[in-house]
């Protein structure tokens, strides 16, 4: 409530009714999403948090590269001397969750966050437990539709010590989208990864960041959108196609891939 009041009585905007209205039902859902939000800590060992921690990592010896990022909360626990962490972003709309692409340098947002969260340097020997996008502010309309639509949604880690300090649910996760294992193997349709997978994942977005800053420095900035099973996924998302000289021949059509093919790891699963 007084998070509330500061904000609107700070914005020195004069609301109409309308905007009132919406405003007091953006109030109703912001406080479901923090109830559920608490009643979710229940289900997770990870007892500690950063909130919107902002992450450098320096690309050069110098210092003058750096690639930033903010990470609206990493989740974490140390025992022992040995952490365990998960990162999760919030999100609004319904960004690409699968890893098919990564080899490409597409749909790197989950990625990245996993890539920070390796270079954070108070963490940076931690096990990654998770990395997760919540999709908060939903159209749902009944309760059990909006409480499964916060569940968190991404890739964890398929050792169980490991993800039950993130999960203590994760045979038949209360908290995780489409996470359930029995008789110790996972169901085909759960998104986890192994170490190795994890790591290597890890080492093509470094690579493809390497790319990025190469082709920057040099000023190379080519027309070459991606073509991935006849859909054009470079264009999809660019402001810029009004006054861009595209043409045909400057798509870049790529072979669909599977993520087992260059992470490593088996395909099957329980059905």
């Amino acid at each position: 409530e007084e998070a509330w009041s500061i904000a609107i009585d700070s914005s020195n905007f004069e609301f109409k009714n309308m905007e009132n209205f919406y405003l007091g039902l953006l109030k109703e859902e912001l406080a479901f999403i923090i109830e559920n939000l608490k009643n979710q800590k229940e289900y997770t060992e990870l007892d500690e948090a950063l909130y919107e921690q902002k992450i450098l990592v320096p690309l050069d010896d110098e210092g003058n590269i750096v690639f930033k990022g903010f990470v609206d909360k990493i989740l974490y626990k140390t025992n022992e001397g040995h952490s365990v962490a998960a990162i999760v972003d919030y999100k609004t709309g319904n960004p690409e969750l699968n890893l098919n692409n990564v080899i490409y340098g597409l749909d790197m947002q989950l990625p990245v966050y996993a890539y920070l969260l390796k270079h954070f340097e108070p963490l940076k020997n931690a096990s990654i437990g998770g990395f997760y996008l919540q999709k908060i502010i939903n159209n749902e309309k009944d309760i059990d539709s909006k409480k499964s639509a916060l569940k968190l949604q991404g890739y964890s880690n398929s050792n169980p010590r490991i993800l039950e300090a993130v999960d203590k649910t994760y045979e038949e996760s209360t908290i995780i989208k489409s996470l359930r294992m029995t008789k110790g193997k996972f169901y085909s349709y759960s998104k986890v990864l192994d170490d190795n997978q994890i790591a290597k994942m890890i080492e093509i977005v470094e690579m493809k960041i390497a790319d990025a800053v190469q082709n920057i420095l040099a000023g190379n900035f080519q027309i070459d959108p991606k073509e991935i099973d006849g859909k054009n996924v470079g264009c999809k998302f660019c402001k810029y196609s009004d006054i861009c000289f595209l043409k045909n021949e400057n798509i870049v059509k790529l072979e669909k891939r599977k993520k087992e093919e260059f992470l490593g790891g088996e395909e099957d699963g329980l059905d």
